[in-house]
């Protein structure tokens, strides 16, 4: 996984991404509506497991019957990323962090660009993310062969 989805992995378990309610509480003067379903306050537990577009992301993923359990519980974001990263393997734990990372930019494609990213997109879009990181992970590995 990238460390760009590493970094956003660690910024949601610190509390540290700009959902609206997280702005708010810093003074910023903004709405506190989610941006993709214009309905519930937007903080990262309701963006990225509680929002209907959320939830449907997930549920098209092969790997939720793997965590569905978890997001049933009344757990903060942090725990529930600690949770779901304990008992997922670890192409699947990948696969979650960046399913994470493209729900956060079909958020901010919609506040920033007003573009309105498919859901199927969205999963699609972190498969994606994965597979082509791992590819440039592999090919660097090998283009690093030391010489004898």
């Amino acid at each position: 996984m990238s460390p760009r989805v590493k970094n956003f992995i660690w910024r949601i378990c610190r509390n540290c991404i700009p959902t609206r309610m997280r702005l708010r509480d810093k003074w910023v003067n903004c709405d506190i509506v989610c941006s993709l379903c214009n309905s519930e306050e937007e903080d990262t537990l309701h963006l990225f497991f509680h929002c209907p577009s959320s939830c449907s992301v997930w549920s098209m993923w092969e790997g939720y019957s793997s965590i569905y359990a978890i997001l049933s519980q009344d757990y903060d974001s942090k725990t529930i990323v600690f949770k779901i990263l304990q008992v997922l393997a670890a192409e699947d734990a990948a696969a979650f962090c960046c399913i994470l990372w493209s729900i956060w930019k079909q958020r901010n494609d919609k506040v920033w660009n007003k573009v309105t990213d498919a859901n199927t997109f969205v999963l699609s879009r972190a498969k994606d993310s994965l597979h082509e990181w791992k590819l440039a992970s592999n090919l660097q590995q090998t283009d690093f062969v030391p010489r004898q």
